[in-house]
């Protein structure tokens, strides 16, 4: 009896070390991948970056129109986001200076390692969505920041409250968690990193919803999980 039980613990601790080691190298593979992901993209084309730039005088800069949320309009001072706005009060609070002008700045400078949380998120795409006036245009944009962007058309005729068109866009750091128990449960304790929160590395990406009428009607953040 003891001579099995201690088959059965040799067995299972076994067991134990490969499922940990298995772990350890799927996360390097992953790390790998996502380092090289990570890289920093091509340069933009010259006319691209020409194409989303906007005088410092153009009035949602400063004014940004009203917050839609799930197609409602939203105070900038409803508890949900009253926070965020402190901090981002309107696109030109969103996005980097262009060197060496003070006459204009570009769109697609968002500040992302700025933004501290998923309402700051928000309120700057709707911002920059805002002024871009078209779901084809922040296509355009969400390309030009090297993501990749699905596009759902909602059938019918029947709106508010029917959405119209949703542009997904992934990041190009996004990298599909893992179940291992070792991702799950070891990782977190011994990489700080997992720690820290950063909108292109916590989330999988964002969305976009526009009404038939091209009117924005929600902006959100896309999440995914170890099972996709």
């Amino acid at each position: 009896m003891k001579r099995s039980l201690r088959v059965s613990l040799i067995v299972v601790l076994g067991l134990a070390i490969l499922g940990a080691a298995f772990g350890v190298h799927q996360s390097y593979v992953r790390n790998s991948g996502s380092q090289s992901s990570g890289a920093p993209p091509p340069p933009i084309n010259t006319a691209t970056r020409a194409s989303f730039q906007i005088p410092v005088s153009h009035p949602k800069l400063k004014n940004p129109s009203p917050f839609k949320y799930v197609g409602k309009e939203m105070s900038f001072d409803h508890v949900f986001i009253k926070d965020a706005y402190k901090t981002v009060p309107n696109a030109e609070a969103c996005l980097v200076k262009v060197e060496g002008s003070d006459t204009t700045l570009n769109l697609l400078d968002l500040k992302w390692a700025s933004l501290r949380s998923d309402e700051e998120v928000r309120l700057c795409l709707f911002y920059i969505a805002d002024i871009l006036g078209s779901s084809e245009r922040t296509e355009a944009w969400f390309r030009a920041q090297e993501m990749r962007v699905h596009i759902t058309t909602v059938p019918g005729n029947s709106e508010p409250p029917m959405a119209h068109t949703i542009l997904r866009a992934t990041f190009p750091e996004r990298v599909p968690q893992s179940c291992s128990l070792y991702d799950m449960f070891v990782d977190p304790i011994f990489n700080p990193s997992r720690w820290i929160w950063n909108i292109r590395q916590n989330a999988s990406g964002v969305r976009v919803v526009y009404a038939r009428d091209g009117a924005i009607r929600d902006v959100g953040i896309e999440r995914g999980s170890c099972l996709n």
